[in-house]
């Protein structure tokens, strides 16, 4: 029988008992001083017992932040688990012959001439053809690792990008449209993403 996966729970079993047992014992201790301060009329004793409610709240409420402090804790873990995901096999890439690459541009797209017919000349170009091109409205994929390449003008606007069911604006090269059918989109179509706006 195979074990429940542990990474599926945000808390673990001691955490469970320890924001049990502290809500408890907080909970006993503040009826125990509702009770004490209702059976007394002296002020200096109705003191005492309001001191031990309050400690019992602090009981409960410490073992309550204890709780969500361990939650916000395997939040984190999960959210930088999410981001630094090996980037998967673009199947385009992956497609080419061996020894060949993908051109980012038709100034890259040159392939040297063959070892034995190697002299001093310059490498020789080969007619590049352009990929077909796309419509606004159709989805691409956007390929493996993001690179955080800033634009040659900083002036220049940035292009913005959204998957089919995400509410906010990312950069091509974010790491959360990795591997995604994105389409483009404008500034005004939404509000820019926490992770790559940065």
């Amino acid at each position: 029988m195979n074990a429940p996966d542990r990474r599926a729970e945000p808390w673990r079993d001691g955490d469970v008992l320890t924001v049990c047992a502290t809500t408890f014992i907080g909970l006993a201790v503040i009826v125990a001083a509702w009770f004490g301060v209702s059976g007394t009329v002296s002020a200096t004793r109705q003191a005492a017992w309001l001191n031990a409610g309050v400690a019992g709240f602090a009981t409960a409420a410490g073992g309550l932040c204890l709780w969500l402090l361990r939650l916000r804790r395997a939040v984190g873990e999960r959210r930088v688990a999410l981001i630094s995901l090996a980037p998967q096999e673009d199947p385009y890439v992956s497609a080419l012959p061996e020894g060949s690459y993908m051109p980012a541009s038709p100034d890259d797209a040159y392939v040297p001439a063959p070892q034995s017919d190697r002299h001093e000349s310059a490498p020789q170009r080969q007619p590049y053809a352009p990929a077909p091109q796309r419509h606004a409205y159709e989805p691409t994929r956007t390929a493996g690792p993001p690179q955080r390449a800033r634009p040659e003008d900083p002036t220049a606007p940035l292009q913005w990008v959204r998957a089919a069911g995400m509410a906010r604006l990312h950069h091509p090269g974010c790491p959360l449209v990795a591997g995604k059918a994105v389409t483009p989109a404008g500034l005004d179509d939404g509000e820019p993403c926490g992770v790559c706006a940065a």
